[in-house]
């Protein structure tokens, strides 16, 4: 996703810069957009946090057709209205899962995550670090801590998912700054919430950059990912390692070459 996420930082550079007053409003827009990359090398951390503070948290009454115009434009008007219908009713978490269990497990997550994470300002801006640019943006950012909200169908897969947003949770709290961090993970089974809020290890942060930039550069071999990515990876049939990974049956289902008992 490198391509999009330099579109990402090339439109926060040139909507902050119009934003903050450092450029015209027309830049961009109806004048030439000349030396594009410089744009937006005047933003300062400080402007980021000043932006932040007009970024206020959603009212529930704004949260919910932000939430009804996102699943929209996801899964549909039909699963819209029929979501829109549910949260009227204060409906519990497992119906609403139940409506979406058809939907992909990013997506299911995606949408959870808009009904049910707290509401915190929050930002997107980009860090430079040992010559790389890491985009970051919380789901929340307060005064105090940075916030991630996650989902996962079992408690037991929290032995897995739970390192990834502590780690991620740690680059937010590094990058913006900020000494605390909280993390949750709704359990869709049990619709549990489950909440860690730490002190930020700028240690893991900076390990984690670090592991990255080896593995980019081709000096460590990167962890394999879980056997149910894999599955359903569009890259599997071109990756070695799910090649090595992935049962003889797997592997014709990937490739549409199943043969029928």
């Amino acid at each position: 996703m490198e391509h999009a996420f330099f579109i990402s930082y090339l439109e926060d550079r040139l909507n902050y810069s119009r934003e903050l007053g450092y450029i015209e409003e027309d830049v961009g827009k109806t004048a030439p957009l000349e030396n594009s990359l410089e744009i937006g090398d005047d933003i300062t951390f400080d402007d980021i946090e000043s932006l932040l503070e007009k970024r206020e948290a959603l009212s529930k009454k704004d949260r919910k057709a932000l939430v009804i115009e996102k699943i929209n434009q996801l899964g549909g008007k039909p699963l819209a209205r029929e979501i829109e219908n549910l949260l009227k009713c204060n409906t519990s978490p497992s119906k609403v899962t139940a409506k979406i269990r058809r939907l992909s497990p990013k997506i299911q997550g995606r949408i959870l995550e808009w009904i049910y994470a707290e509401r915190c300002p929050s930002i997107r801006w980009n860090f430079d670090w040992e010559g790389y640019v890491v985009v970051g943006v919380p789901e929340g950012i307060t005064d105090e801590f940075v916030y991630e909200f996650k989902t996962t169908r079992k408690e037991s897969y929290l032995k897995t998912a739970r390192p990834p947003a502590i780690a991620q949770a740690d680059l937010y709290g590094h990058f913006f700054k900020r000494k605390k961090k909280r993390v949750q993970f709704m359990i869709r089974e049990t619709e549990e919430i489950l909440t860690w809020k730490e002190k930020v290890d700028r240690k893991n942060a900076l390990n984690t950059l670090k592991n990255f930039e080896e593995v980019e550069r081709g000096l460590k071999e990167p962890f394999p990912p879980a056997d149910w990515k894999c599955r359903v990876c569009k890259y599997r049939n071109k990756c070695k390692k799910c090649d090595m990974k992935l049962s003889p049956r797997i592997k014709r289902l990937s490739t549409g070459l199943v043969r029928r008992n």
